[in-house]
């Protein structure tokens, strides 16, 4: 059994020297959770990332965002209200791609299913006590995984055009979820995974 102080204290160590940050990453300093796909589809995604938005590639290789920024360090507590949420939740079949953008946006993205079986997911852990204080979402959660985020409007319509029929289509079991924490260069790193 862990004491009150262990169980209170951080799962992990956190970026100390933000000098390099932006004003606006400085909300993401005690990470997110993600799911991280497999190596099979890292190969095909990760370069279109490194192609066509290499300050996001920097950031985090091909992903799926799920949760809001935690709004505080996480700790041995926290980590396991989090998988008491996930105790019922069974690894499920994750389908991406065609290519799309999102409406009046930049933003180069892969469709991302089941929808409402993630959004449930994520509605979920959003609910954990360490979420608590956590800022609200600007917009509903949608998933998708971006493969360029950082262009114009015109830059994005083109490159979605592009890509479009390009991309095949695929799935993966997803079997954990990931946490990840920004390093003092903000790239993030897996610190921890959830089991599903």
């Amino acid at each position: 059994m862990l004491s009150p102080q262990t169980d209170s204290a951080p799962i992990t160590r956190y970026a100390e020297n933000r000098a390099k940050w932006e004003e606006s990453q400085l909300r993401y300093q005690y990470g997110r959770l993600f799911i991280i796909p497999p190596a099979h589809v890292q190969d095909s995604i990760t370069p279109l990332r490194e192609a066509y938005d290499p300050q996001a590639h920097a950031i985090l290789d091909a992903h799926i965002s799920l949760s809001v920024p935690f709004p505080r360090e996480v700790s041995e507590s926290d980590w396991r209200s989090l998988r008491q949420v996930l105790s019922s939740q069974k690894p499920f079949t994750i389908s991406y791609g065609p290519v799309y953008r999102f409406p009046e946006s930049p933003i180069v993205v892969l469709r991302i299913e089941p929808v409402e079986h993630l959004r449930d997911l994520v509605s979920r852990i959003e609910q954990a006590p360490c979420f608590r204080g956590a800022a609200d979402r600007l917009h509903r959660f949608t998933p998708h995984m971006t493969i360029a985020q950082h262009l114009s409007l015109e830059e994005g319509k083109r490159l979605c055009s592009q890509l479009s029929g390009k991309i095949e289509l695929g799935t993966f079991e997803c079997s954990h979820l990931s946490y990840a924490v920004p390093d003092e260069d903000f790239r993030y790193t897996k610190r921890r995974e959830l089991k599903l």
